[in-house]
């Protein structure tokens, strides 16, 4: 049986459960957000960094807003887009409810390459860069999976433990029931 929005024919294995749509928007999402957020960002620092300056009648603003650019674009945007990756992991995998884990690599993934083509539009790809967003958003979206996953496994635990006690017909049932909730 086939779920809407999910991939391949019954029997495939591991992919049978992904939820494509969900994935490549957050996927995508991720990666443009990305892209998005670096001109403002940047430009933003430039500007009060040169207010600043001027105020101040000092040359050392405009060399530390260039340092402030190339912090940014070298450790600043990964660790970005590691967080949004977790963020966006998490959330699609919750959602979806099977294979969290896969779920948060594939966006993950999918965030990678779609950020390193919009990044197409500012610059050649350099194999170190994309070498570390892959490695960061790796380590996000497999967070944000095994988060996912043991957020949903709680969830199922309190949901056994409240069918065990509705199913109960006394309150010695109910004390007999084992105790899955641990606190």
């Amino acid at each position: 049986m086939m779920h809407r929005g999910t991939c391949g024919s019954p029997g495939i294995g591991v992919l049978e459960d992904v939820r494509w749509r969900g994935l490549l928007v957050a996927g995508a999402g991720v990666g443009i957000i990305l892209q998005l957020l670096l001109f403002p960002v940047i430009f933003g620092y430039v500007l009060a960094s040169a207010l600043v300056s001027s105020l101040l009648n000092n040359d050392a603003g405009l060399e530390q807003s260039e340092q402030f650019g190339y912090l940014l674009g070298a450790w600043g945007l990964p660790v970005v887009h590691m967080l949004l990756a977790f963020f966006a992991a998490s959330w699609i995998a919750r959602r979806v409810g099977t294979a969290p884990v896969l779920h948060g690599t594939l966006i993950a993934l999918v965030s990678v390459v779609v950020g390193q083509v919009v990044g197409l539009v500012y610059e050649p790809l350099y194999s170190e860069e994309v070498a570390k967003y892959l490695a960061l958003a790796l380590v996000g979206g497999l967070l944000g999976g095994i988060e996912s996953r043991a957020t949903l496994s709680g969830q199922e635990t309190f949901y056994e433990a409240s069918r065990a006690i509705a199913e109960a017909h006394s309150p010695q049932a109910i004390a007999a029931t084992p105790s899955v909730i641990t606190w």
